[in-house]
């Protein structure tokens, strides 16, 4: 099996079977990393994902493959709205100058309630 198939194609249906429903931040004062978590409506295979991640990455993502952003301002309607995009980094030596690459991510639609608080955790590194 090539990488891109393991992390394209596969990963995708594996994601799309684990239900991805949710994420969730929490920082703990005053200087700890963001912990990030994902919710999943069926819970063995949000496990799956993260085994797949362990033994490609490792426990510390060192080399910074996995990406997690998140896009502000995709509601001028509901402007708490915001989606957190999970995919492979792309670029450095990964790819030659001038080569073709499809990228695949994922993406979640968050929308809280408009009389939930704002948090700016997440446009912060």
């Amino acid at each position: 099996m090539t990488e891109e198939a393991e992390v394209g194609p596969l990963a995708t249906m594996r994601r799309r079977r684990a239900d991805w429903t949710g994420t969730g931040s929490l920082v703990a004062p005053p200087r700890e990393p963001l912990v990030m978590g994902l919710a999943f409506r069926n819970i063995i295979e949000g496990v799956r994902i993260f085994e797949g991640w362990r033994t490609r990455v490792g426990t510390v993502d060192e080399d910074e493959a996995i990406r997690v952003a998140i896009v502000l301002g995709i509601s001028r309607r509901n402007p708490a709205h915001y989606a957190v995009t999970i995919g492979r980094t792309i670029g450095g030596d990964r790819f030659p100058p001038g080569g073709q690459f499809i990228s695949l991510t994922r993406f979640q639609r968050m929308e809280p309630a408009p009389s939930a608080p704002r948090s700016d955790v997440g446009t912060r590194r």
